[in-house]
């Protein structure tokens, strides 16, 4: 119940997060209400938002005193921009007040404080902008980001630069078209072995069954340009050509001829196809394996800062499931999607030119497919990247109980521990079990899609029963048949291709961390110590300041000072002082954001 409180540095024992709770919570929060709070504290870019006066002391003595804006004014405090955001955020919300109640505004007619808050408009925003980024400061494990909408194009282009670049790119699409034709090809040299059988069986056999009335010629000669077949079947007429008649008189060549060269067509394809499997997977074992060694070295050399902020589960994540991703899924389906789409392209051309009426199907089909895809890869995109992402709690959860499990028997606390670990687990399987619902919501539309190609290729054909050949004609629907399973593949295939470059996208992530200062600035290694050094032992500290991340305060300032050789020192202050963290800048933990340390006279001992 006192009216006044005196706080001697309460907040110089914890860290950022719990001090600024603290700070706003308890110091400013709601039981200070009607009380004066007396605080003395060397944190001033977290308590001089809130004070009505300051009293600036140095050497025991009183150096100034005044509201925080006007010792800004005068430069008392520095030029740390923690601690200008966090005056000018309060001034600009009693200014904002001011205005509102039309009271007068007192202290804060500054220059200083007018260009911060002359744009009325954006002074509430500004305020909250600053009170979470204050928040935010003061986490030191940060939340796991998350991509959203369709993997960039940039992803796309550095795995397929670690793939092998452009010349392989366009290497493997030569091995897929030259196959895919190849298929064709043996296709359709089918259609002309059948068309030039010696085809007296042939006719034989049709006529037993449908018993055909045979229209000709008597007199065939190299002069008759058409003779007509014509083979009545339950009500439907089948026309030959004349040169379906006259093969079916003369075999041109032998079976034997047509064996060769249709084996050659299956042996080339086979060829083919093996060199387009076997090169795939040995530049996606080639990309994976370069991604991994990349991986390792960025985080290798990555800054102590990023092992404090990263929780060891979340690079576990990376190192196991989204290599995993990249060695194991990545590659067949790339594979996979590369060879359906081109087999759909080659489908729907091979049925057009057969019958050139089904371009209208082929062009309707197309757009359904487009926006059944659309739908299912926007869906389907964002559930593997929750499965990802969720993976990572899981890790860190068991490793963590692994360190501590003695102190969780000794507690009796394991059944709350097992309930938390089958409570991310459960979280993981979630995005799992929808993604194969939407799997199925798939297969059922393109088969309904794909029941439409086919019916269209039939129809044409009937339409156009009179003109097609028989041979081609088969080809079409057989085609169009296969259609329906390639167009249902390249969809999930493709939208497997692109759930799992998210595995490649967080990988990317890591490429960008940053990294201890190995090169120096002209590209040349930072000079190794010799072997006989130090010598002495001397160590310089000329103007070093400190701090442990770009948005905290600096937690050493301008210090400067020499150690002697083979001399024996203390280093004494108070709580929070700096005291570790001048010997934390000793072994180069952090980096020196102005001034520099050497020992024996060398500058910024790397470590290695």
């Amino acid at each position: 119940d006192s009216r006044h409180l005196l706080l001697d540095d309460c907040l110089s024992a914890v860290d950022a997060h719990t001090a600024s709770w603290i700070y706003d919570n308890c110091i400013t929060g709601p039981l200070m209400e009607g009380r004066t709070c007396i605080l003395v504290s060397h944190n001033i870019a977290l308590t001089l938002k809130n004070a009505e006066l300051v009293v600036m002391l140095e050497n025991g003595e009183v150096k100034d005193q005044g509201s925080p804006v006007d010792l800004l004014d005068k430069g008392i405090l520095g030029e740390d921009e923690l601690v200008k955001s966090s005056i000018l955020s309060r001034a600009a919300s009693m200014v904002s007040i001011a205005n509102n109640k039309k009271n007068e505004s007192l202290k804060f007619n500054t220059p200083l404080v007018k260009d911060t808050v002359k744009d009325n408009g954006k002074k509430e925003s500004t305020v909250n902008t600053e009170t979470s980024e204050d928040v935010d400061a003061g986490k030191l494990i940060e939340e796991e980001g998350k991509a959203e909408g369709v993997v960039a194009l940039d992803v796309y282009k550095w795995y397929f630069q670690v793939f092998g670049g452009l010349k392989i790119v366009i290497f493997m699409l030569f091995l897929f078209l030259v196959t895919e034709f190849l298929t064709i090809g043996q296709a359709w040299w089918l259609r002309a072995w059948a068309a030039s059988l010696p085809n007296s069986k042939a006719v034989s056999f049709i006529k037993a069954l449908f018993t055909p009335k045979v229209v000709a010629n008597t007199q065939l000669n190299s002069h008759v340009n058409a003779v007509a077949l014509d083979m009545t079947v339950s009500g439907l007429t089948f026309k030959a050509s004349s040169s379906d008649v006259s093969t079916m008189k003369t075999a041109a060549h032998s079976t034997k001829y047509y064996l060769v060269i249709y084996f050659l067509f299956g042996f080339s394809q086979s060829t083919f196809g093996i060199f387009k499997t076997f090169y795939t997977f040995l530049y996606g074992i080639y990309a994976s394996r370069k991604i991994f060694q990349k991986l390792l070295h960025k985080v290798l050399r990555a800054k102590l800062r990023f092992f404090d902020t990263t929780p060891i589960g979340r690079i576990m994540n990376r190192f196991s499931k989204d290599i995993e991703a990249t060695d194991q899924e990545l590659t067949p389906y790339l594979h996979g999607a590369t060879y359906t789409l081109i087999g759909c392209i080659a489908t729907v051309m091979l049925i057009t030119f057969i019958t050139p009426q089904f371009i209208s199907i082929a062009i309707l089909v197309g757009v359904l497919y487009y926006f059944i895809g659309l739908f299912y890869m926007a869906g389907s995109r964002e559930l593997k990247r929750l499965d990802s992402t969720t993976k990572s709690p899981i890790y860190q959860h068991f490793s963590e109980t692994l360190v501590g499990v003695t102190t969780i028997r000794a507690f009796g606390d394991e059944n709350r521990f097992l309930h938390e670990n089958l409570q991310k687990i459960d979280e993981n399987n979630r995005p799992f079990f929808y993604l194969w619902v939407a799997n199925r919501w798939l297969s059922f539309r393109i088969d309904i899609i794909g029941a439409l190609v086919v019916f269209g290729a039939g129809v044409f054909i009937l339409a156009d029963i009179n003109n097609i050949d028989a041979g081609l004609a088969g080809i079409s629907l057989t085609y169009a048949i296969a259609f329906t399973e390639d167009a249902l593949w390249l969809v999930r295939f493709y939208s497997e291709v692109e759930m799992n470059m998210n595995s490649v996208e967080r990988l990317k992530e890591y490429m960008d961390v940053e990294q201890e200062e190995y090169v120096a600035h002209d590209n040349k290694i930072i000079q190794t110590p010799p072997v006989e050094w130090p010598q002495d032992g001397k160590i310089e500290v000329n103007n070093l300041s400190l701090r442990y991340a770009p948005k905290l305060p600096r937690v050493i300032k301008n210090v400067s000072f020499t150690v002697d050789p083979r001399a024996k020192i203390g280093v004494v202050g108070r709580t929070g002082a700096g005291k570790s963290t001048i010997i934390t800048a000793l072994f180069r933990f952090l980096d020196a954001e102005t001034g520099f340390i050497t020992i024996q006279n060398m500058i910024s001992l790397p470590l290695i």
